[in-house]
């Protein structure tokens, strides 16, 4: 990962970090393959003091049990409308996703770990391609998880600045799932991200 990456990905992260702690019902975050820069960098955010936060050296598919585990990407052929709380979420902590394309669903399937993509062209009309970033996906699921619908997500994540506007007006919140949700970032080896349900054996 290029040095403007990692500077961007520690950005990410903070914002995850902060998202989390406004939350009604906040996260577990982890981050795997963690070390090198990144780790460094992150150093100067203190997150050894971050609540909730804990790190592994190894990825996630030795960290987690890969039956419980979707891989979140744009490439798959399945879509996820609500969290299941028997599945850990991945989020694949790439930046330049023009420079990495594919590589999500190439882990995923070389790992035999189940895919998922977010319903965004479902729900949102684009006005131009919009590349969310690490923090809006954990957004997304973190309000999926504080009860808001799908829509309400989406909307809260994504960048106000892209033109795009809701196709439905969905308003209406459902009962949170009970998740523990971790957030797991690779670093110095393949990246990626997870959200763990409560009682798994992990």
């Amino acid at each position: 990962m290029a040095d403007k990456e990692i500077i961007s990905l520690h950005r990410q992260l903070q914002y995850c970090y902060h998202h989390n702690q406004e939350l009604a019902q906040q996260c577990k975050m982890s981050f795997t393959s963690f070390g090198g820069k990144l780790e460094e960098r992150l150093k100067l955010s203190h997150y050894e003091q971050w609540p909730g936060v804990e790190t592994h050296q190894t990825s996630f598919d030795q960290v987690f049990d890969r039956q419980q585990m979707v891989y979140l990407t744009a490439e798959s052929e399945n879509t996820i409308h609500t969290l299941d709380p028997t599945k850990l979420y991945i989020i694949g902590a790439v930046v330049d996703k023009n420079r990495h394309k594919g590589m999500c669903e190439k882990l995923a399937v070389e790992s035999a770990i189940s895919t998922a993509r977010l319903p965004i062209q479902e729900h949102i009309d684009m006005k131009a391609r919009v590349v969310i970033t690490v923090d809006q996906v954990f957004l997304i699921l973190a309000k999926l998880y504080n009860g808001s619908s799908m829509a309400e997500a989406l909307a809260a994540a994504m960048p106000t600045r892209k033109g795009w506007e809701l196709k439905d007006d969905e308003t209406q919140t459902e009962p949170p799932a009970q998740l523990e949700q971790t957030c797991t970032q690779a670093t110095h080896g393949e990246p990626s991200s997870v959200l763990v349900p409560k009682g798994a054996q992990v």
